[in-house]
């Protein structure tokens, strides 16, 4: 995990209410997502990708990807419903992407209109 890593991990779990798990692993060889934070307090899970680099090609393609119907975020809801006993089958799940502000706007244009939501830069 790099600095840039570390410090996103610390902001998302400050509130006290989201346990951060480092590079979750959704099913054997499938992917491997930076973070998975579960947030007790708004019933949310977020599946949170984070990189300092220039280029975002990669991660806009992973972005995008695991919104696909039978792609990540449904492997992700029935592994949890498997392994959690449908603890968190009503829980709405969300993408936390951070990126360089310079790379926001653009990244932002790329994603297809059904997976933006609200998104502000962190500073």
């Amino acid at each position: 995990m790099d600095m840039f890593e570390n410090a996103i991990m610390h902001y998302v779990a400050a509130d006290h209410s989201t346990l951060v798990i480092p590079e979750y692993d959704i099913g054997p060889g499938w992917v491997s997502l930076d973070f998975l934070g579960v947030d007790s307090k708004k019933q949310i899970i977020h599946v949170i990708e984070v990189t300092s680099a220039a280029n975002i090609g990669s991660l806009l393609r992973k972005t995008k990807e695991a919104f696909y119907p039978k792609r990540h975020v449904e492997r992700l809801k029935h592994q949890l419903h498997k392994e959690y006993a449908g603890l968190y089958d009503s829980w709405e799940v969300r993408a936390a992407i951070f990126i360089r502000k310079e790379n926001r706007d653009r990244f932002e244009q790329a994603l297809p209109l059904a997976t933006r939501q609200c998104t502000r830069p962190v500073d």
